[in-house]
């Protein structure tokens, strides 16, 4: 993104280029930048893409002085990001607004995972806080980003650009993510930047002060044969304090060790601060063992015994082993055949044919979040043999909740009724949910919930009382204060009324007891796809067909090829109206906010390409004239 980008503005104007040259250039890095800058979006974490876009703003500001349209560059760089990807961000803008974060979220929670001081230690020294690997992550602070070990190498090339290079960018650009990962500005920003409320964990933004570093580095490696006697100095002084420390944690360990657990950790055992303090120690010698092959190299190559692309070669092998042996524990590889085996609660499971959907109590969601096992290969075969939430992808298994980043606000607030609620009536929206399956290493509190399978790990205890993913329901019950329609749901019988929210007129419903019963409903799934589901009917009375699917925009319903509205049913689910007798009915999900996104994008794309034709075409104009004119 930034080499695109400062292609753009490379360009300068000589005798004998043409302004709309310069201008054309320009035009087709700025498209080129706009195009990266929106694949950097599609990587699936948006608050990426909303530092690279920040950054690259205070680069074009920075850059004004030496190129005026610095600015507009970026602009239509950042606006061609978002025309080109709309199909993408228009449903993801329309996601946040039904979700929990539509309002921003706290700022105590967005801040909870910031960067600690203590933590800047892992720049020298890997994993100075632990690792979940070798199951010693016990510091305070966050533990979302493993590890901002970067190489010893690079650190100190980039501590000297710091100090001996004349761009001052990238150094201002660290200071300032620096204390936004740190959360220290982060109250600021939150308040003043569009868009800044919606992400949380400021550690995220380490990942501009990286990439910052990693350019200083650059810098670095170039003053280095310009200031070699300073940096010399830097590399001894360095190594000296460095080995010091080194040599006295290692023979004063049997006093550092108790002093740590007596005045830091007076929870954590001996055992385990033994484990941090030996691993420390190992990473320390690493360190020492890359700097001292370097300083060696630096020797050889300043007195002339070695050439520049041997010393080159030594600096970036070392480079690569220093973050290979630092750094491969922080994505360790796992055996294949976890994630391809089924586990015995799953096998159990799907030897039912019918469409339901499983529940884990929320107690025993919270135990498997401690990592448990011997090795990481345990613990995650023990969340799947499980069933945690989210595990249950890779058996095709339907989890009533689960972990999400995003979650929608409406059905986040009916399973918060359901996992917190001390009333009776909460069984009722277990039923309504389709959960035909309770999951549960602790005994739960229905006593009319069957124990049906236990294999040592996790006990399933089946639900009687489940209601099928859709059914008929004869009465509906008209209630437009949304705080009250949650109260109610407590109150109900799901299988005899329905809450909506909107007035019907002719088609509010009141079927007495004894015409619902003349007649037998059948209602039947016949295909359940992501963006489809087609169920067949058959009723002997008019009424609501309820479906236990999230109410969201986007969704249409028809019956026999007929569209019919769809209303919001007991406060975050989907219902349509049935008269009596066999239909089929088909939800089908095709949002506006994607054909938007794809008409306006589609519009984007083909106004660049007229633009970059247009100008190519004038370019080929004018070098035709000058070979006309040259001929003549």
């Amino acid at each position: 993104i930034f080499l695109f980008y400062t292609r753009a503005l490379s360009t300068r104007k000589d005798a004998e280029t043409q302004r709309h040259k310069i201008f054309t250039q320009r035009f087709r890095y700025a498209i080129l930048t706009g195009i990266t800058l929106g694949i950097a979006f599609l990587g699936g974490e948006p608050s990426v893409w909303y530092m690279v876009s920040m950054s690259l703003g205070l680069y074009s500001i920075y850059s004004l002085p030496e190129h005026k349209g610095a600015v507009r560059t970026f602009i239509l760089a950042f606006l061609i990001s978002i025309a080109f990807f709309l199909p993408q961000m228009l449903p993801l803008l329309e996601l946040i607004f039904y979700s929990t974060r539509s309002s921003g979220m706290e700022l105590s929670h967005v801040i909870s995972l910031s960067l600690k001081p203590w933590e800047l230690f892992n720049l020298i020294c890997p994993f100075f806080t632990g690792n979940y690997v070798d199951k010693n992550h016990f510091w305070f602070g966050q533990s979302w980003l493993e590890s901002i070990y970067f190489g010893i190498l690079p650190f100190l090339l980039a501590i000297f650009a710091i100090f001996t290079h004349t761009k001052r960018f990238w150094s201002l650009l660290l200071l300032l993510f620096l204390l936004i990962a740190s959360g220290s500005i982060y109250h600021f920003l939150y308040q003043c930047l569009p868009g800044f409320n919606l992400i949380r964990y400021p550690v995220k933004f380490f990942s501009i002060a990286a990439f910052a570093l990693s350019i200083l580095a650059g810098f670095g490696y170039e003053s280095m044969n310009k200031h070699r006697k300073w940096f010399g100095m830097l590399i001894v002084v360095f190594m000296l304090g460095y080995l010091a420390a080194y040599l006295s944690c290692w023979f004063f360990s049997p006093r550092f060790i108790p002093w740590i657990a007596a005045n830091w950790h007076t929870t954590t055992t001996i055992d385990r601060l033994t484990v941090w303090y030996t691993t420390t120690l190992t990473y320390a010698g690493l360190v020492l063992f890359v700097l001292f092959i370097s300083a060696i190299a630096m020797f050889l190559y300043w007195k002339g015994m070695i050439q520049a692309w041997v010393f080159s070669l030594v600096i970036i092998a070392m480079v690569i082993f220093d973050l290979f042996l630092a750094n491969e524990k922080i994505n360790p590889v796992f055996d294949s055949r976890l994630y391809s085996h089924t586990s015995n609660a799953a096998a159990f499971l799907k030897q039912d044919p019918t469409c339901f959907r499983i529940y884990m109590e929320p107690e025993t969601e919270k135990y498997y979040q401690i990592i448990r096992g011997n090795s990481l290969d345990d613990a995650l075969k023990s969340v799947q043999d499980a069933l945690v939430p989210n595990a249950t992808l890779f058996y095709n298994l339907f989890a009533a909740w689960g972990y999400e980043s995003i979650n929608i606000n409406d059905y986040s607030r009916v399973i918060d009724m359901i996992n917190y609620s001390q009333s009776s009536g909460l069984y009722h929206l277990l039923d309504m949910l389709n959960i035909k399956y309770i999951l549960s290493c602790f005994q739960v509190r229905n006593p009319e919930f069957k124990y049906i399978y236990n294999d040592g790990k996790i006990n399933i205890y089946a639900n009687p009382a489940y209601l099928p993913r859709a059914f008929l329901v004869p009465e509906c019950m008209i209630i437009n204060d949304r705080a009250r329609i949650l109260e109610k749901l407590l109150d109900i019988d799901p299988r005899q009324v329905v809450i909506l929210e909107a007035e019907q007129g002719n088609q509010q419903l009141a079927v007495s007891k004894q015409q619902a019963a003349e007649g037998a409903n059948e209602v039947q799934i016949v295909q359940y796809q992501p963006n489809t589901v087609l169920i067949q009917t058959d009723t002997a009375q008019d009424g609501f067909l309820f479906l236990s699917d999230t109410y969201y925009p986007g969704w249409s319903a028809r019956v026999d090829g007929v569209k019919t509205r769809i209303y919001r049913a007991n406060y975050a689910f989907r219902a349509i109206y049935l008269k009596a007798g066999q239909h089929r009915v088909e939800f089908r999900y095709m949002p506006d906010s994607l054909l938007i996104g794809c008409w306006t994008s589609l519009i984007s794309i083909l106004l660049c390409l007229t633009g970059g034709w247009y100008l190519a075409r004038k370019d080929t104009r004018e070098i035709a004239e000058q070979v006309i004119n040259s001929g003549q």
